[in-house]
């Protein structure tokens, strides 16, 4: 009897487990059945299935594509033209190797509705954009249209919709709207937008090197000091606020883009210093005309004590934010590696002390002197060369031809040594038809007298002097020389 019973139960488990693989799928459905031709559509198969059940799709749409396997009940398939198609679905249930097969009819219509709806949805997504666009500052407004290609999207609206106005067959519909479709439209622009109250510096994002480039003193050997110095300084002696916006692009599929970030700094520092934007100047723009350098691949702004100053700017970039710091030059600090503990602040420079190490007793003294001396020797020869230069171009436009000059310098020293006075000589040059202005400065010039620069070193009076020493020299004439015809032979023979 038991045995009976035993395969009784045994029977009545088979029945039921061959039921439960027979029926995978039944009174299935695939929606939709009439889509657009031309746009890419989500197809789900609906059915009665075991909840519990691992299914795999495999989808033949009937418009020769590839068989597309899926493990869910839906997938997405464009169908290129418009017509009737004949799809199956292969449903398979791996573990007990059970099929079902599920055909539909498909019948795509012409995306002609679809493309007006489209383009004025695309249109109104765009205005939005443009309106926001329109309602920010005016220095960064037209930044952002560029940036967004704002006449590129409006160009793609008019030429479609032209063509779709043109356009009176489903082949043609069809290629618009997959080429409108293609197009990744803006929907809107976020902003993000945060205060700081000061600054947040960080260690490594502060170069002292650059300060020493555009003030005075050098960071080398104790660039960590300078970087905790600075840190400190700027806490203690800058008032600053910092504002940054971020302008972000949202399009239709959901891309989010950071396209500008904008910057308003409001600094007013206790002591002349700098500020250090660690970006590059060539990538920033700025809103006013605004005195800055590049140094270093940084940007360096001066800024004058107790002044306030508000500095604008944008770059393109993603979402990072960039970092400042603010500075005095290096001079301004005392590092504590730099003082030599031997400086006993006596204001004697002493054995181990330098104007390096101690300062206050040792000035750089001897420096100054030799630096002084040089300027005085240089300007001494400048003054001298344009005194010569300045000599010459009178001389010539006095005397034309300079032989003249010298002759007449010849003469009044023969007539000198003859025992002449200076006025006995003017008047026998005057005799002569030269002119007064000739002959006061060639008696000057004879004297070694200056004619016109004051002379730091007297050229004039080295020159005549050696000509007076030649014609003592060369003098054997006697004491009395005549004054017309040739000035260098004597009257008596």
């Amino acid at each position: 009897m038991k045995r009976v019973w035993v395969l009784f139960l045994i029977f009545i488990l088979s029945v039921v487990i061959a039921s439960a693989t027979t029926q995978i799928v039944n009174n299935s459905k695939l929606t939709p059945s009439n889509p657009p031709a031309g746009i890419s559509t989500t197809f789900y198969i609906v059915s009665e299935s075991n909840e519990n059940a691992s299914l795999t799709y495999e989808w033949n749409f009937g418009d020769n594509s590839s068989v597309k396997k899926s493990f869910r009940d839906n997938i997405s398939h464009t169908y290129e033209k418009v017509g009737l198609y004949n799809v199956s679905v292969l449903v398979i249930q791996k573990s007990i190797n059970q099929t079902n097969i599920s055909n539909c009819i498909i019948n795509t219509s012409s995306p002609k509705l679809i493309i007006n709806k489209t383009l004025i949805s695309k249109n109104e997504s765009l205005n939005k954009v443009i309106q926001e666009i329109n309602k920010k500052p005016a220095w960064i407004k037209e930044k952002l249209s560029a940036e967004i290609k704002v006449k590129d999207y409006e160009a793609d609206i008019k030429r479609l919709s032209k063509r779709y106005n043109e356009t009176f067959n489903d082949e043609g519909y069809v290629e618009i709207i997959k080429e409108l479709l293609i197009i990744n439209f803006p929907k809107e622009i976020l902003l993000n937008s945060k205060e700081f109250p000061g600054f947040l510096t960080k260690e490594n994002e502060i170069d002292p090197k650059i300060i020493g480039k555009v003030g005075v003193g050098s960071a080398q050997g104790y660039e960590d000091e300078y970087k905790n110095a600075i840190l400190l300084w700027q806490d203690n002696n800058v008032e600053i606020k910092i504002e940054t916006d971020l302008f972000t692009l949202v399009k239709e599929n959901g891309d989010k883009t950071p396209i500008i970030r904008t910057y308003k700094i409001t600094i007013k520092p206790q002591e002349d210093s700098f500020l250090v934007i660690n970006k590059n100047k060539n990538s920033i723009f700025f809103k006013d005309l605004t005195d800055s350098k590049n140094i270093d691949e940084s940007t360096v702004i001066d800024l004058l004590k107790n002044q306030q100053k508000v500095i604008e700017f944008y770059y393109i970039s993603g979402q990072e934010e960039t970092s400042f710091f603010a500075s005095p030059s290096l001079s301004a600090f005392v590092i504590d590696t730099q003082i030599n503990k031997n400086c006993n602040f006596n204001n004697m420079c002493e054995e181990g002390e330098d104007y390096k190490t101690c300062r206050s007793d040792c000035k750089p003294t001897y420096w100054i002197i030799f630096w002084i001396i040089v300027i005085i020797i240089f300007i001494i020869i400048l003054y001298t060369i344009l005194q010569i230069w300045y000599k010459l171009r009178y001389e010539d436009s006095l005397f034309g031809d300079r032989r003249y000059l010298y002759n007449l310098l010849m003469y009044i020293h023969n007539a000198r040594k003859m025992g002449l006075q200076d006025d006995q000589i003017r008047r026998e040059l005057k005799n002569k038809k030269w002119s007064g202005e000739r002959i006061t400065y060639a008696i000057n010039k004879s004297w070694g007298k200056s004619n016109g620069l004051y002379e730091l070193i007297p050229i004039d009076w080295l020159i005549e002097k050696k000509r007076n020493n030649n014609v003592n020299l060369r003098y054997t004439t006697p004491p009395r020389q005549q004054f017309d015809g040739n000035i260098n032979k004597s009257r008596f023979q």
